[in-house]
């Protein structure tokens, strides 16, 4: 029998409604145990689903996120210096 979590996370070419904001769902299911213990798959399908949607900031590591809204502050500041 086929774990849930593959069928799931399933990102080939005939597969449906493969956007963002379906895998980031997905993503958070396998991350909060919906499909039982798999945190090494959820890790392997947050860095194929970055792959696909390289703009959202979804998929990113944590460490990434970070830098990311410090970057933000940091544009914020510069701009609200002018």
């Amino acid at each position: 029998m086929i774990p849930h979590y593959r069928i799931a996370t399933y990102l080939g070419q005939d597969a449906k409604n493969v956007n963002a904001a379906t895998c980031s769902r997905i993503l958070n299911e396998l991350y909060t145990g919906s499909f039982g213990s798999c945190k090494d798959e959820a890790d392997k399908y947050r860095v194929e689903c970055k792959k696909l949607f390289k703009l959202s900031t979804v998929f990113d590591i944590d460490e990434v996120k970070k830098e990311r809204q410090e970057d933000l502050v940091r544009i914020l500041e510069i701009r609200n210096e002018k």
